[in-house]
């Protein structure tokens, strides 16, 4: 399930804060963000974490991007289907804290 602190409005320039989310390296506790709609995501992470994109919540594993921790921005793929959802999880033993804002 994915929360947002802002809304998003088709056809406008808009930008959504998501709720900061920590995670561990369980696969089951992987955390969804709804991107459906945005051309961006800019994330920030403490720790090493893996990453994926689909048409729907799916848990992350080893064969997902893994980043180091920092910002990045990305593009928010758009040949996947009607809904986009971004998944992330913690790539080590150490809980990741991960800021998301969508645009």
């Amino acid at each position: 399930m994915s929360t947002s602190v802002g809304t998003f409005q088709p056809n406008t320039l808009q930008w959504s804060v998501q709720t900061q989310v920590t995670v561990d390296n369980t696969a089951g506790n992987t955390k969804h963000f709804t991107c459906t709609g945005f051309r961006l995501v800019h994330i920030h992470a403490n720790q090493e974490f893996l990453i994926n994109f689909g048409a729907a919540e799916a848990n992350c594993g080893a064969n997902d991007l893994q980043l180091e921790a920092g910002s990045y921005t990305l593009a928010v793929p758009d040949a996947i289907g009607n809904a986009v959802i971004m998944n992330i999880l913690a790539a080590s033993s150490d809980d990741v804290t991960v800021r998301v804002v969508l645009s």
